[in-house]
């Protein structure tokens, strides 16, 4: 029988080191950790693109970007694509959305039924109030003295203005477990029997996604000073052997000017913000546990892409080390081992299969991922190969490009550089194996060769294969 509640529930940067479950001693979580003894933790589990727009169309299409043309953060999701949403909501789910979604154009939907409160930011290219694609603009409201161009880059502003206190991000996701709250509640007990098409007689999916963890690093006070007390500074040191374009991200994300003290407030905001939202998601459990739901539904938690948070001397995420390219995830309810920790490799492409075989339909052919409920049950494939792709600046011939198998991980570089990690006997990734070790790597080049090409929605002859 299809399951009647799929809750999934997503944050934004979450690093998969940084929670309780993972091993993190400092980090207060015990939501997500009630979660994790409740159900199996993938522990290699990976975004598609480790940046908010192509990473997030991935993981509602499941299909690369270059399979779909979405490979930057400005492009438009086609609206013929079909998503987890749209495929559950055929199959006679109501599907309801509140909060994220990072949608650019006209249409925000895609798939969903409802979505009483959402990001709704970028309706086309033009700005909306609030929100700007100028960098300028954009950050103006956060800091009237601030300007993007004085400070040496977007990330270096985000570390500059660490601090206790409220946020933009922190309001939004305020709204979203208020909503969330509110509208299961309506669903499950009829307090909107007036609105015809959510009176809960379907099998509901249901997605709360927050924008936190994600930067700017500002945190509740309390917060804030606890992790200033407690927290060490980072532990993996940049390697000035790094490939150029890490090299290049890091000289322009973290000038000389960025002190130790620097580092410390915004690792402290970092980890606050993760205490904060798993506040927000054990409401959220809990509300479902009072509606006596908790039984009959199944729970996908997990994260767009991760956080560096000054590990390799880099912060934010666009680069696959582990800390952005690895994502916590986590799957619980019916029919799922309690207390389990799958270490196969698993990619957010395997999202979409997975809430099919919840809902008893049969996802969209072509697709690269596959369920996880049989990996989850102990039918384990070590030989599968994983994969992640990040664009410069819109450019299909600027990349970065990922394959994991196993413990061996592979980073090519358009320039020509590549490095190859044994995570194994090397988890940190300090000790890269390339080219002295190349030939360990070679079903891992030739699964990248095998890739389709890629293309960009909106390119001369460009077209989205069924």
């Amino acid at each position: 029988m299809a399951v009647p509640l799929i809750l999934r529930i997503t944050t934004d940067q979450h690093s998969p080191a940084v929670a309780g479950f993972a091993g993190d001693p400092f980090v207060r979580t015990p939501h997500l950790d009630r979660l994790a003894s409740r159900g199996t933790v993938l522990a290699n589990h990976y975004c598609a693109s480790p940046i908010c727009v192509p990473g997030r169309y991935s993981m509602m299409t499941g299909r690369l970007p270059r399979e779909i043309g979405t490979i930057d953060f400005w492009d438009v999701l086609p609206s013929d694509t079909p998503t987890y949403a749209s495929v559950l909501g055929d199959s006679g789910y109501q599907t309801t959305c509140v909060g994220k979604m990072h949608f650019h154009g006209s249409d925000q939907m895609h798939g969903w039924h409802f979505r009483p409160y959402g990001d709704m930011e970028q309706l086309n290219r033009t700005s909306l109030p609030g929100y700007s694609a100028d960098k300028d603009r954009f950050l103006a409201w956060r800091e009237p003295a601030f300007r993007y161009s004085d400070h040496g880059g977007y990330t270096a502003s985000m570390l500059k203005f660490a601090r206790p206190g409220n946020d933009k991000y922190i309001l939004f996701d305020e709204s979203v477990i208020r909503e969330s709250i509110l509208h299961l509640t309506d669903y499950y007990q009829g307090l909107v029997a007036d609105i015809e098409d959510y009176q809960g007689t379907r099998p509901l999916l249901f997605e709360a996604s927050f924008k936190t963890p994600h930067c700017p690093f500002v945190c509740p006070p309390d917060l804030f000073e606890y992790y200033m007390d407690v927290l060490p500074m980072p532990a993996k040191p940049g390697d000035p052997r790094a490939p150029e374009f890490i090299r290049r991200r890091r000289d322009a994300e973290q000038p000389d000017w960025v002190t130790p003290e620097m580092a410390r407030r915004a690792r402290a905001g970092y980890w606050g913000l993760v205490e904060w939202v798993d506040r927000q998601i054990g409401r959220l459990l809990q509300t479902v546990e009072d509606l006596g739901l908790l039984d009959d539904t199944v729970i996908l938690y997990t994260s767009d892409h991760g956080e560096m948070a000054g590990e390799h001397g880099l912060w934010q995420k666009s680069c696959f080390y582990e800390e952005s390219a690895r994502v916590p995830t986590i799957l619980a309810g019916r029919g799922i081992p309690q207390g389990n920790v799958v270490t196969d490799c698993t990619s957010h492409l395997d999202l979409l299969p997975t809430l099919c075989e919840w809902a008893e339909t049969e996802p969209p052919s072509g697709l690269r991922g596959r369920s996880l409920l049989p990996v989850c049950c102990g039918e384990s494939n070590p030989e599968r190969v994983v994969f992640g792709e990040l664009y410069e600046r819109s450019n299909l011939q600027e990349y970065t490009l990922m394959a994991r198998q196993g413990g061996l991980k592979l980073i090519r570089y358009s320039t020509g550089e590549s490095e190859l990690f044994d995570l194994e006997t090397d988890p940190a990734e300090q000790c890269n194996l390339w080219p002295e070790s190349a030939e360990r790597a070679a079903v891992l080049d030739d699964a990248l060769a095998g890739l389709p090409a890629p293309f960009r929605v909106g390119q001369p002859d460009w077209k989205l294969e069924p």
